[in-house]
């Protein structure tokens, strides 16, 4: 099992704080990488938008319940290098290939996404073709919510 760099949008430079997620429909997740809330990062979030959703884990970052790869990515950043690249792939999860041997005929491949934060661990198993926009951060939200 590897991974690699999943980079669906350009400037991505840093680690994310925060991960949350939300399903539209059966096979539909909307995850947001709250990259707004890393000190020293632009104030920007990264929606990705998974159709196809097979299989979702998520987890406190940690020991974690289960396998990963080991020696993840890092970020290119000098000033990053020490800290995990947010989006990654991973390729040859024995996860992937279960379903891959049932959804063979799918309409489009299947992947294995791995989002990591400071506090959050989220794995998929979804189509492969996930898109993903930059959005306003809610940094500038913590910031009014202090003040209340």
């Amino acid at each position: 099992m590897q991974c690699s760099l999943w980079e669906p949008v350009d400037q991505l430079v840093g680690p994310c704080a925060d991960i949350s997620f939300a399903y539209s429909t059966r096979e539909s997740v909307s995850v947001t990488m709250h990259f707004s809330l890393t000190p020293g990062l632009p104030n920007r979030d990264l929606v990705i938008y998974f159709n196809g959703v097979l299989s979702l884990l998520w987890e406190l970052e940690g020991p974690g319940v289960s396998a990963m790869p080991r020696n993840l990515p890092k970020c290119p950043e000098p000033e990053w290098k020490s800290w995990t690249f947010p989006l990654l792939n991973v390729t040859g999860s024995e996860w992937l290939s279960q379903y891959q041997a049932i959804y063979s005929n799918g309409p489009a491949p299947l992947a294995h996404f791995l989002l990591v934060s400071t506090n959050d661990l989220v794995q998929l198993i979804a189509r492969a073709d996930a898109v993903a926009e930059w959005i306003p951060g809610r940094a500038h939200l913590q910031a009014v919510e202090r003040r209340a």
